[in-house]
């Protein structure tokens, strides 16, 4: 992953009435927050457990989960590989914050499919979930986990983006153990990093669980942790580090107001997550009060930096400092 870079140009006016209060360090926060790390939950091919067992174990904690559907199978209780989800249980699943997302129409590799068929595979897709759901995708999940830049360029024309990389979270294939899972978990947490689960059968379809309380276990240890990790949809988190490696920001101070402009070009219509601004090295005693677009903009203590949400496409925020 690359290392969070901002773009920060300091103009300050000082007088010889003026005594700065402090200087602050003003930037992005590398995840929402100010959390340590991010881990996005996705599940493969819209096998109805993900209803009937998966979301329920997520709501319980209050976690937001990606399910990725082709839609030919949509329904399909008889299938041979696992019995799907309907219509209906996506709506339900998208009605309590999970994404659902494009997994291609009926499962092909798209690495080895010709462009026009990669464009119809997603797009007919697309055009399923909005006939359904009322929306299209945000974001991908490749079949196989296969992609090329060819396939890359036609799945996520419109989108936040797609999988590109995760972390196998199954058991007859994948072989994962209470120990391993943590352990992985413990990393992503020390590094610093953006951990993408993938999963697809529980007790149907690939990748079973011999001892699925493992994974619930897990989804409980994120919970706990969740002042620490952000936990949220693959869409949100993606579209979040986008915004957050693709915005400058520029400071300037005057007697101890901080004026910050931001500058994201990308499409508002489709980035329009809030970023999470962080300032630091203030003096334990001071005040802070942030201001966009006329709005106060409410701000906690969180590993040791003040931080408040802020519209990325928004005007410009002063930043108020006093004892």
């Amino acid at each position: 992953m690359k290392m969070l870079k901002l773009f920060l140009v300091f103009s300050l006016v000082v007088t010889a009435n003026t005594q700065l209060l402090a200087q602050p360090e003003i930037s992005i926060a590398k995840f929402a927050g100010n959390r340590a790390a991010a881990i996005s939950l996705t599940f493969d091919d819209g096998i109805q457990e993900h209803f009937t067992l998966v979301a329920p174990h997520l709501d319980r904690y209050g976690l937001k989960g990606t399910f990725g559907i082709n839609g030919k199978f949509i329904g399909d209780l008889d299938d041979s590989f696992a019995p799907r989800m309907t219509w209906e249980e996506c709506r339900k699943m998208a009605a309590n914050g999970h994404e659902i997302n494009n997994h291609s129409w009926s499962h092909p590799n798209l690495y080895y499919t010709s462009p026009d068929s990669i464009k119809q595979e997603i797009e007919k897709n697309d055009s399923a979930m909005m006939a359904e759901l009322g929306f299209i995708s945000r974001s991908v999940l490749y079949p196989f986990n296969c992609y090329n830049d060819t396939v890359l360029a036609i799945s996520e024309k419109g989108k936040i983006g797609s999988r590109k990389f995760q972390y196998a979270l199954g058991q007859r294939n994948s072989g994962c153990t209470a120990e391993s899972v943590n352990q992985w978990l413990n990393d992503v947490v020390e590094k610093g990093e953006w951990g993408i689960t993938m999963t697809h059968g529980i007790y149907t379809a690939w990748d079973q669980w011999d001892e699925p309380q493992i994974l619930w276990n897990f989804f409980k240890k994120l919970y706990e942790m969740s002042d620490s990790i952000w936990v949220d949809t693959f869409a949100n988190v993606q579209e979040y580090i986008k915004e957050r490696d693709e915005t400058k920001i520029s400071v300037h101070e005057d007697k101890n107001v901080f004026t910050v402009t931001l500058d994201c070009p990308l499409d508002s219509n489709l980035f329009d997550i809030p970023l999470t601004l962080k300032i630091d090295k203030l003096p334990q005693s001071s005040s802070v009060k942030v201001i966009q677009d006329g709005k106060a903009i409410a701000t906690c203590k969180k590993s040791g930096s003040i931080i408040a949400d802020i519209n990325p496409h928004g005007g410009p925020i002063t930043i108020k400092v006093s004892d």
